[in-house]
């Protein structure tokens, strides 16, 4: 992102039962979503879709907002690494929503592994599920917010 760009406003969670993901659809109203990103797994797709029809929002699938796990962390799979595609997909939509605040639904493990690597966490992480915000622009990338859903 440039130097004369806008921060984008970054709202994590974790995937949600249907109950949930109502309630956080309600808690969400003042928030003004611009968009959705989620992963390709079921939780974070039906945790998405609620939020998005609630906004009539677009929703964006990316597998690299899957859940990530010991096993997968150390796979071929990744290639360069869990890290640095988790943050090539969140330097993306930075970009492409600038100004805006953005919507990500992910996974316990991956929320755990890539928010505290790419923010400096001014806060500490809570038990989850939990909503995190994190205001990115083009020199930093800090977590604002990790507090319980309950």
């Amino acid at each position: 992102m440039s130097d004369l760009q806008c921060p984008v406003t970054i709202l994590l969670v974790p995937s949600l039962d249907a109950d949930r993901g109502r309630v956080l659809a309600e808690r969400l109203a003042d928030r003004r979503l611009a968009h959705v990103w989620t992963s390709t797994q079921a939780g974070s797709l039906q945790t998405a879709r609620i939020v998005a029809a609630r906004y009539r929002l677009m929703i964006t699938i990316r597998a690299e907002l899957d859940e990530l796990d010991s096993d997968r962390i150390a796979s071929a799979e990744f290639g360069r690494g869990p890290l640095a595609r988790a943050g090539d997909v969140l330097t993306e939509l930075a970009d492409l929503h600038r100004g805006e605040t953005v919507l990500v639904v992910s996974h316990p493990g991956w929320l755990n592994l890539v928010v505290p690597a790419l923010t400096r966490l001014r806060v500490e992480p809570v038990a989850e599920p939990s909503l995190i915000e994190v205001i990115a622009d083009a020199d930093d990338w800090v977590c604002t917010a990790w507090k319980p859903l309950d």
